[in-house]
């Protein structure tokens, strides 16, 4: 299993994930 629990993915899309997951966490925080 790799990141979030997805099976795992190349690691461009990982980095792709985690930045997503993020600025979504920082739009979250600053609204």
């Amino acid at each position: 299993m790799g990141i979030f629990g997805f099976p795992d993915y190349p690691l461009d899309k990982a980095v792709e994930r985690i930045m997503f997951v993020k600025q979504f966490n920082a739009g979250q925080i600053c609204t």
